[in-house]
C-alpha cells in the first residue's frame, strides 16, 4: 500500500486552519508524505532517542534547548524519511517539521496523519525527552496558542 501524499497547497491549509498565519508557514516541497500516528510513537521516536543518546544531547538551557531540539528532530525525521525503499521512489517531504509558539515561549514539531485526504489530522509533538525517556509526547494547543505561532517549517 502506497503511504498517502498531500500536496504543499494542502498542508498550507491544514495549518491555516488550525490558526497559524499564512506568513509563518515555510513548505520547501511540492508534496508531502502524511505520517500514521504509530509511525510517529513507533519508529521515529525511537530513533530519535537513539540520535540522542548516541550524540550524549540531554536539555541544557539556551546551549541545547526546545528550538534545537525542534530542528533536529524535524531534520532527522526527513532524513529517515529519505532513506525509506519505495518503488516507485519517494518524491515528496514528509509532513513532519518544527513550530515555534509565541504564547508557550517553546518550539515543537508538528506531524500531519490521516488514512485518506479527507481525514487528515494535525497534530504537535514534543520533540524532547521527558523524565520517562519518551520523545515525541502529543501536545495540545489552544486555538490562542496556534495563532501565535511565527514559524511552522517543513
Amino acid at each position: 500500500m502506497q503511504p498517502l501524499e498531500i500536496t504543499r497547497t494542502t498542508l498550507y491549509r491544514l495549518l491555516l486552519d488550525r490558526g497559524v498565519a499564512g506568513e509563518a508557514i515555510l513548505l520547501a516541497d511540492d508534496g508531502y508524505t502524511v505520517l500514521s500516528e504509530t509511525d510517529v510513537t513507533y519508529r521515529l521516536a525511537p530513533a530519535f532517542s537513539n540520535l540522542l543518546a548516541q550524540l550524549g544531547f540531554k536539555y541544557e538551557t539556551e546551549r541545547r534547548d526546545c528550538d534545537d531540539f525542534a530542528r533536529l528532530a524535524a531534520a532527522w525525521a526527513g532524513f529517515l524519511h529519505g532513506e525509506q525503499k519505495r518503488t516507485p521512489p519517494m518524491q515528496s517531504g514528509l509532513a513532519f517539521g518544527e513550530v515555534w509558539c509565541a504564547l508557550k515561549a517553546h518550539a515543537f514539531c508538528f506531524g500531519v496523519h490521516g488514512g485518506d485526504a479527507t481525514r487528515l489530522l494535525l497534530k504537535f509533538y514534543e520533540p524532547q525527552i521527558s523524565n520517562h525517556g519518551f520523545s515525541f509526547a502529543e501536545i495540545k494547543l489552544s486555538r490562542q496558542e496556534c495563532e501565535s505561532i511565527f514559524l511552522a517549517k517543513a
